[in-house]
């Protein structure tokens, strides 16, 4: 074949292969192969098997939606950091993943976090959790407010009160406590830490008495807790007002315990009524014929998902091009859990609402 024939053939061939690519990219948005997520959460309780369903119709949607092939791998993240590290290797080292998202407790997250981190691997939590979990690394975010963001509305709402702190000795309740006492414009007149085994407050109370505050800030790290708290505070008919951390909120002991709720103040993350958290609600019944009893942590998860999605959809495929997007282009993100974005640590901020219990039900907070 004359050597300019040749020539003419491979430009040729180069062409068409050239086209095939444009046509290819122009209808796959620029996807190439098989988006790998890797998910760790618990698998028992109700709540748990919500949660990998929300982040199954994220999945759904996006694969439906743009004709990806977005393939989830699941892995029991049980509240123990010796398993959920073995299940973060697992999903790195063997199914090959390049992103993990995960909801489980605050120092597995962080172990997952090491793991991601050497790795190279992104990691969002959706977890409620302290202000440690952002701040474990560069390719570390969360899709769930921070407790320091309740903390600083409480601080915003309860103004210039003498205010109390009893905190419990866990980090989510110190990061919740350092942000409240660093905001807080008034005068904190009474801060002490209890043990996680503390069951009687008797002396504790006296202090607070003999302190004279006009506000009480309790920041225990389960409802359970929260409930000897609060028990003890009435039964020592301190005439105060009384905030309280998110980890308080359990509708079924605001209802059995009206009288130790009364009243209590809280900053809460709402679903809105409208846009995308009403979406994901209907979509999350329509698909699995019920309502998520943890619509928060259902709709963290499900955000997780689309937001690798949107930075796909930007041209972002590893893990530095997401957490690139997540950084310089998620602001007031239009989220199932509400606006999001980010701060320096990767923790999403989301706005609050002030809320009060009134008759065992959760109220909006009036001024």
């Amino acid at each position: 074949m004359p050597e300019k024939t040749k020539n003419g053939l491979l430009w040729s061939i180069g062409l068409v292969l050239i086209l095939l690519g444009v046509i290819y990219f122009a209808f796959s948005d620029g996807v190439v192969g098989t988006v790998r997520v890797g998910v760790i959460t618990p698998i028992v309780e109700e709540s748990e098997i919500e949660l990998q369903q929300a982040y199954q119709l994220a999945v759904q949607q996006v694969n439906e939606s743009k004709g990806r092939n977005v393939e989830l791998f699941f892995e029991d993240g049980t509240c123990e950091s010796a398993d959920v590290v073995g299940a973060a290797q697992k999903l790195i080292g063997t199914y090959k993943v390049e992103f993990i998202l995960s909801s489980t407790c605050e120092d597995e997250t962080l172990a997952i976090s090491e793991v991601t981190q050497n790795a190279r691997v992104l990691h969002i939590s959706s977890s409620l959790a302290g202000a440690g979990v952002g701040a474990a690394g560069d390719l570390v975010y969360r899709t769930y407010p921070s407790a320091d963001t309740e903390a600083v509305a409480i601080a915003a709402h309860a103004d210039q009160l003498r205010a109390a702190v009893i905190s419990e000795d866990t980090s989510f309740s110190q990061d919740a406590r350092n942000a409240f006492v660093d905001s807080y414009q008034g005068e904190v007149v009474f801060d002490q830490v209890y043990d996680n085994e503390t069951t009687a407050f008797w002396m504790l109370m006296r202090d607070i008495r003999n302190a004279n505050p006009q506000m009480i800030y309790v920041i225990p790290s389960s409802a359970d807790s929260g409930l000897l708290l609060l028990g003890q505070i009435e039964r020592a008919y301190l005439n105060v007002a009384v905030y309280g951390a998110q980890s308080l909120v359990d509708l079924e002991m605001f209802e059995a315990n009206q009288s130790l709720y009364e009243e209590l103040v809280l900053a809460e993350l709402r679903l809105k009524s409208e846009g995308a958290g009403a979406e994901f609600l209907a979509a999350f019944e329509a698909q699995f014929e019920n309502t998520p009893s943890d619509a928060l942590a259902s709709a963290a998860a499900f955000d997780a998902v689309k937001l690798i999605e949107e930075a796909v959809n930007a041209g972002a495929y590893e893990a530095e091009g997401v957490a690139e997007f997540l950084d310089s282009t998620v602001n007031d993100w239009p989220g199932a859990i509400g606006n999001i974005r980010f701060d320096e640590n990767g923790d999403a901020q989301v706005d609050l609402t002030l809320v009060q219990v009134i008759g065992g039900v959760l109220v909006e907070a009036t001024e």
